[in-house]
């Protein structure tokens, strides 16, 4: 057999289509995101026990490093950096656990070469920092931040419960915003 283990990258949004309210207005297309990723693990869990491949299910939360430019991260330092304003929603207010593209890098090599059999993974630090936060951290003036007042229908806290990751791999050591 060539194939022997797969890592399928997924999202931490399918926690977000995993809920009850199906009537909210989703301006963003996030549900839609989510239930197609959430459909594809189960169409590659299905392939691959038919097939006997080991796969590991990541679901990474919010990737930012190397220039990753749909991270909120990028997009404020950008904002920063080109002096132009950004639209931050909820107030700020959310929690999200930012993961450094490098820190998913180390934790898939690792999966590859020494986690074995099948297993479902939340890949984030499993620390949550605010958007407030994160444009604190980043010095960014007032003058680049619009504050919307309408609120968006998303998860407040997405926050990697990554104890099942940490019971594989020991001693993660994750890179700081």
């Amino acid at each position: 057999k060539i194939i022997n283990k797969i890592i399928y990258s997924s999202s931490s949004s399918v926690y977000g289509a995993i809920n009850n309210n199906i009537n909210y207005l989703d301006d963003n297309n996030r549900s839609i995101y989510a239930g197609f990723k959430i459909s594809s693990e189960f169409l590659i869990k299905n392939y691959c026990n038919k097939n006997l491949i080991s796969l590991s299910i990541c679901r990474i939360f919010n990737l930012y490093g190397a220039k990753n430019e749909f991270s909120i991260i990028e997009k404020l330092k950008n904002a920063k950096k080109d002096n132009i304003k950004i639209e931050i929603y909820n107030r700020g207010l959310s929690l999200r656990d930012f993961i450094h593209v490098d820190d998913v890098v180390k934790i898939y090599k690792n999966i590859l070469q020494n986690v074995s059999g099948s297993g479902l993974y939340d890949i984030g630090t499993g620390k949550g920092i605010s958007i407030n936060e994160v444009v604190s951290k980043l010095k960014l003036s007032k003058k680049n931040l619009i504050y919307k007042k309408k609120t968006i229908n998303e998860i407040h806290d997405s926050i990697a419960d990554n104890s099942e990751i940490k019971k594989k791999i020991k001693n993660i050591k994750f890179k700081k915003i």
